[in-house]
């Protein structure tokens, strides 16, 4: 089938993503490993997953053009991908964050983070308001997934801003591994949710073979 407008449209944003959310990931990880704020942490690791999932979607899409049954196959595996990342990061964050509350480490002052997060706060909704648009207008559900994951990274890195400002500038030591918490419980049931859609597809076509 041809390029349309639709998919150009859908590669497009979709390597948009792929370089402000692996860039933003990069750095957000590499600083939060320094100066230990979980919640930027899950922000970075999460802003990675976007950028993975951006990967798989453009091959998805160029997919489309030649074989539309292997891009559909493409699809589901991306959904099943980004759930199960998803689920391993709450986790993750979980078990990080109740250690920090329990041993007391808190993070120290970050200006490189807070900047990250705030400029993360305007461009993640962004992109998330065209994936969602665009989903819907090609009958993508891995691309509106994707558009929802991009919102939660926006929702993620109020969170994780308010979380790092709160420990570093008002003293409230455990405000940054709370955050994490937050951070964690919306990965969990994000993950569960695309890996309910990629079994729910996956069971439709079984049936329709049948």
């Amino acid at each position: 089938m041809p390029l349309t407008s639709g998919l150009r449209s859908a590669i497009a944003v979709s390597l948009l993503s792929l370089a402000w959310s692996g860039l933003v990931g990069a750095i957000a990880v590499i600083e939060a490993s320094t100066s230990g704020a979980l919640s930027l942490l899950g922000f970075g690791i999460t802003a990675l997953i976007d950028a993975a999932a951006s990967i798989a979607l453009v091959w998805r899409f160029l997919l489309e053009v030649g074989n539309p049954r292997s891009a559909e196959l493409a699809e589901r595996r991306a959904e099943r991908a980004i759930g199960i990342a998803l689920l391993a990061l709450a986790t993750y964050l979980l078990v990080t964050s109740a250690r920090a509350l329990i041993t007391g480490d808190h993070p120290v002052a970050d200006p490189v983070g807070v900047g990250l997060l705030a400029g993360s706060l305007v461009v993640q909704p962004l992109l998330g308001v065209a994936k969602r648009r665009l989903g819907r207008r090609i009958r993508s559900s891995a691309l509106a997934a994707d558009g929802t994951l991009s919102l939660i990274g926006g929702g993620l890195a109020g969170i994780g801003l308010i979380g790092l400002v709160a420990a570093t500038s008002l003293d409230l030591l455990w405000a940054d591994a709370v955050a994490a918490a937050v951070v964690a419980l919306v990965a969990m049931r994000e993950g569960v949710e695309s890996l309910r859609l990629s079994s729910a597809a996956t069971r439709r076509r079984g049936a329709a073979r049948r």
